[in-house]
C-alpha cells in the first residue's frame, strides 16, 4: 500500500487580512457537524471553517482575546468551540469561542512547551498532555538522561508532571538536536506511540509501567543510523551529520483501519547538502494495530505529510502547495496498491 493523493480538494479561503503561513490544521467535530480550525502564525489568527464546505465561520485575532501575554512561539488546539487551547512561551490558556477563559496555567520557567499534528495536544480525563520542546544540551549526555518529553498537567489539582524519558539510542551516544525532532500519536487503548528520528523502533507506553518497543525499521535503510561525535556537534555540524543519515518522522495513528503511519527519510549524499539541494526523499511505513509491518512506499513529494489529519468517516487529509493562491488547500490522499520494482513504488493500473 501507499499514499495517492486524489481529486478531491478543498480549498479553504482566507480571512481577511490573514496570510498561508500556517501554524497547524484541527479537525474537530460537534452536534454531528465537522469543521476544521487554522492557525496563522503570521497575524495570529484562528479561522473557524465548516467541513467539508469550507466556508468561514468565525476568524479571530488571538491578539485580542491574550491582552497582557506575549504571542510567541504560540501553537494553538481546537478540540470544539468550548475548547480552544492556547500555548504561548510562558502560558497554557483554554477558552470558548465567545473568548471566555475556562483555565489559564503558567508554564513554569525554563520550559517551553508546543502541540502540532505531529506533536498533538492530548486531554485525558482531567489530564492535559504537550510535547516539551525546551532545548536540551544536544552534547551532555546527562542532560539527555534527565530530559522529559511530556508534560501533563491536571487541571483539577492545578499540579504539574514530566513523563517518558528518551530511548536507550539517544542516552548512550551522541546525535544532535535535528535527531531530537521526535513525534507522537495516540491509539486506540490510549497509550501514546513515539516515533524518534535515530531509532527503527515504534515505542507504546501509557507513561506509567507499560512500555514496549515493536521493530518498525524502513527497507530503504541500507545501513544503521551511526552517532554524532561530540565534536561535530559543538562545531555546529549537527544539521549536515543529520542531512547525510538515515532518520525517521513522525507516526500517526488511523483510528478508521487502526494502522499507523510511519514516516522514514532517506539520507542525502554530501553532494546534495553542499548545493544546498535538501529535499530529501520519504517513505511512507504502514503498521496494523499489532504493530506488525504491512507495507512501505515512497511518498508523494508535494504532500505535507506533516500535516495528516482524519475525519470521523475515516478519510484521510493533507495540506498541498497551492503555489501562494488566496487560500489554503487541503487534499483527500488514499491508500492505494502499488507495484514493487527495484525498491520503487508505482501505482498500479
Amino acid at each position: 500500500m501507499s499514499l495517492h493523493s486524489t481529486t478531491d480538494t478543498i480549498n479553504l479561503p482566507l480571512a481577511e487580512g490573514t496570510t498561508t503561513g500556517l501554524g497547524s490544521i484541527s479537525y474537530f467535530t460537534m452536534n454531528d457537524s465537522s469543521y476544521v480550525a487554522t492557525f496563522d502564525k503570521a497575524t495570529f489568527t484562528l479561522t473557524l471553517y465548516t467541513f467539508p464546505s469550507g466556508n468561514i465561520i468565525k476568524a479571530i485575532p488571538l491578539k485580542k482575546w491574550l491582552t497582557g501575554i506575549k504571542l510567541e512561539k504560540t501553537s494553538v488546539c481546537v478540540r470544539n468551540f468550548d475548547s480552544i487551547i492556547i500555548c504561548t512561551r510562558t502560558h497554557i490558556v483554554l477558552f470558548d469561542t465567545s473568548s471566555r477563559i475556562k483555565n489559564k496555567i503558567e508554564i513554569p520557567k525554563g520550559q517551553s512547551l508546543a502541540f502540532s499534528n505531529e506533536t498533538p495536544l492530548i486531554i485525558k480525563g482531567h489530564i492535559l498532555y504537550t510535547n516539551n520542546i525546551k532545548a536540551v544540551a544536544e552534547n551532555s549526555l546527562p542532560a539527555l538522561k534527565r530530559y522529559k518529553l511530556i508534560e501533563g498537567f491536571d487541571l483539577s489539582l492545578n499540579d504539574q508532571k514530566s513523563y517518558y524519558n528518551l530511548p536507550k539510542v539517544y542516552t548512550s551516544d551522541y546525535y544532535g538536536y535535528s535527531f531530537l525532532r521526535y513525534g507522537y500519536c495516540l491509539n486506540e487503548k490510549g497509550n501514546f506511540v513515539f516515533s524518534f528520528p535515530a531509532d527503527t523502533s515504534l515505542y507504546e507506553t501509557n507513561l506509567a509501567e507499560y512500555h514496549k518497543s515493536y521493530n518498525a525499521r524502513s527497507k530503504f535503510q541500507t545501513e544503521d543510523i551511526k552517532p554524532v561525535s561530540k565534536k561535530d556537534i559543538e562545531d555546529g555540524q549537527s544539521y549536515y551529520e543529520y542531512s547525510i543519515r538515515y532518520s525517521y518522522g513522525p507516526v500517526f495513528y488511523d483510528p478508521a483501519k487502526k494502522w499507523y503511519l510511519r514516516m522514514a527519510k532517506q539520507k542525502l549524499s554530501d553532494s546534495s547538502v553542499y548545493a544546498k539541494n535538501r529535499s530529501r526523499s520519504r517513505s511512507m511505513i504502514i503498521l496494523d494495530q499489532n504493530f506488525k509491518i504491512i507495507s512501505e512506499a515512497p511518498a508523494p513529494d508535494h504532500i505535507d505529510l506533516f500535516s495528516l489529519f482524519f475525519t470521523r468517516d475515516g478519510q484521510l487529509f493533507a495540506r498541498v502547495d497551492n503555489n501562494r493562491k488566496p487560500y489554503v488547500s487541503l487534499v483527500r490522499v488514499e491508500y492505494a496498491e502499488y507495484i514493487d520494482s527495484s525498491g520503487m513504488a508505482s501505482l498500479k493500473k
